[in-house]
């Protein structure tokens, strides 16, 4: 339980030798060290080929964007000019119609003009019984439903 954590670690290094020997000609290992190149300037290069991929990207980003933002532009005026030309100057005979349109909506809605007394009585123990049981309305959970019944028979 927990020994083998104090223990020293083990030298885990493992060298593998391969079957087949490699050797490499020294004509290789000339090029290689006759190279102008050192590893510096190989950091270099590849710096500078990185660096120059992000700008293509970034520059073909940008256009794409831009483009987009057009794009977008272009919509935005003719959905502010049509919304303006609507709300601010609308005539006063469409406004007329817009009224008596919704005059006839009103006018189609049930209405309950009066209650009966069974319906006010039950209305008022409900207001009762909820201002008395404030910190419990569940209590009052049968009066409402009556109270909601006798609302569906009208």
């Amino acid at each position: 339980m927990g020994a083998h954590f104090s223990k020293p670690a083990e030298d885990k290094t493992r060298v593998f030798f391969p079957s087949n020997s490699t050797q490499v000609s020294s004509e290789v290992l000339s090029t290689l060290g006759s190279s102008l190149e050192s590893d510096y300037t190989r950091t270099q290069h590849t710096e500078k080929y990185i660096q120059d991929r992000v700008s293509e990207e970034l520059a073909k980003i940008q256009t794409e964007t831009s483009q987009f933002l057009e794009q977008i532009k272009s919509k935005i005026p003719d959905t502010t000019e049509k919304s303006s030309a609507e709300g601010a100057f609308s005539s006063s005979k469409e406004v007329r119609e817009k009224l008596d349109a919704l005059k006839d909506i009103i006018a189609t809605r049930p209405h309950i003009l009066e209650t009966d007394a069974e319906t006010s009585q039950l209305r008022d123990a409900v207001v009762n019984c909820l201002n008395v049981k404030k910190n419990r309305p569940l209590d009052c959970y049968e009066i409402v439903e009556a109270f909601k019944a006798k609302l569906a028979t009208l």
